[in-house]
């Protein structure tokens, strides 16, 4: 799962980019006029979407009116035409923003407005407001860190501060490996057990996930149950490589591939690598290799073949951690953020194509199989479930 995917979320009938205070550019027929809103209220319909209830009162017969929402920290706007049972100068309406037939994850800030259309072409926009689209079939408690804000709840205020270390940890560790001069806050919530959070996942996706990013919202949701250290060891460190990894290399030509971008997120973990390059070398024995160039778009969906893909993922990137040093690898994310082609970029930072590293990488999986004998290569921290699904480059 791409986090290009994420662009296909776009809940609304229709998507505009549109500067604050500069939508008359594209309707230079439009009259000013006035709106007096009395009241206007939202209520989260967890996990369904947002009820909008407004009254008011304009100069001008109301005949069409619109309702524009972007997530806070971007600019695209995004236009849901909101059904007007009787043009008039009088204003009473509720609607709901659906968000889960066109699934919007829960965590983020909207920030919305109003607008209204005449008959004779008038027009007028409300303020712009903030309405939190999150679940609120729980308290929340927060923590924030210098990078981020821990949302959590069912858990121990004194586990939630070890995530919330953890948290912060990971971002100055790979902010520094990849020469990131800032990074932008993340949001991050955590749940205590699958159930809780199997609510607050799309309906029809895979079940078996502790964890989603969202970068380009940056924005996490997880399970880690109170007091799990290995857990916390392998969850956090992931999904906080996902992010950041997005943050130093979003560009508007590509992304990086997915193999790379799970396996850096696989060799950050503290927790849960353990029997991953014994299981590439089985495969590799045994010609069932999945090989890098077809994890370069997508993982495999069956739970049994996505594990070798991340198993693969996280020998690739030893493999060049071993060879090219960490150095490598920051050279690689650095190139990648140009948005160059894939071959170019790793010919730059490691002076081989894709093809030339996925063979050398091959006998390097041969050659510590021979190296260990019959018993083969564990390497990496205490073993942990794999996750087999995230919306993620």
């Amino acid at each position: 799962m791409r986090h290009a995917l994420i662009l296909a979320v776009c809940f609304l009938v229709a998507t505009l980019t549109i500067p604050d205070n500069a939508w008359a550019q594209g309707t230079p027929a439009a009259r000013a006029g006035a709106v007096t809103i009395t009241h206007q209220s939202e209520t989260i319909a967890f996990p369904s979407g947002i009820d909008f209830t407004l009254a008011g009162n304009a100069d001008f017969t109301v005949t069409r009116i619109e309702l524009f929402c972007r997530v806070a920290t971007q600019q695209t706007e995004h236009l849901a035409l909101v059904p007007m049972p009787v043009p008039g100068k009088s204003i009473r309406l509720t609607y709901r923003l659906d968000l889960q037939a066109n699934f919007m994850p829960a965590g983020i800030d909207l920030s919305c407005f109003w607008r209204f259309h005449g008959e004779r072409q008038q027009q007028a926009d409300s303020a712009r407001w903030t309405v939190r689209w999150y679940d609120n079939r729980y308290d929340w408690s927060s923590i924030q860190t210098q990078d981020a804000t821990i949302h959590y709840h069912g858990i121990s205020s004194a586990f939630a501060q070890n995530i919330a270390t953890s948290t912060q940890t990971s971002i100055d560790s790979l902010q520094t490996l990849y020469g990131l001069a800032k990074v932008a806050p993340i949001q991050v919530w955590i749940y205590p057990n699958t159930t809780d959070f199997a609510g607050a996942r799309q309906q029809n996706s895979r079940e078996a996930v502790a964890g989603l990013s969202y970068p380009e919202f940056a924005l996490t949701t997880a399970i880690i149950p109170d007091g799990n250290a290995q857990e916390l060891g392998r969850v956090m460190p992931h999904e906080v490589s996902h992010q950041i990894l997005y943050q130093a290399t979003h560009n508007p030509w590509n992304a990086p591939p997915v193999w790379l971008d799970e396996g850096l997120a696989e060799y950050a973990q503290t927790a849960g690598t353990d029997g991953f390059l014994q299981s590439v070398q089985t495969a590799a024995q045994s010609g069932q290799l999945l090989g890098l160039a077809g994890l370069t778009l997508s993982f495999p969906f069956a739970p049994d073949t996505a594990y070798l893909a991340y198993a693969e993922s996280f020998s690739a990137v030893s493999y060049i951690a071993q060879t090219y040093g960490e150095a490598g690898l920051t050279r690689l994310v650095r190139e990648l953020a140009t948005g160059v082609p894939y071959d170019t970029a790793f010919q730059r930072a490691l002076g081989r194509t894709m093809e030339e590293l996925e063979a050398n990488w091959r006998a390097w999986i041969a050659k510590e199989a021979i190296a260990a004998g019959d018993g083969g290569v564990s390497q990496g921290g205490a073993s942990g479930r794999i996750r087999t699904a995230r919306v993620v480059d």
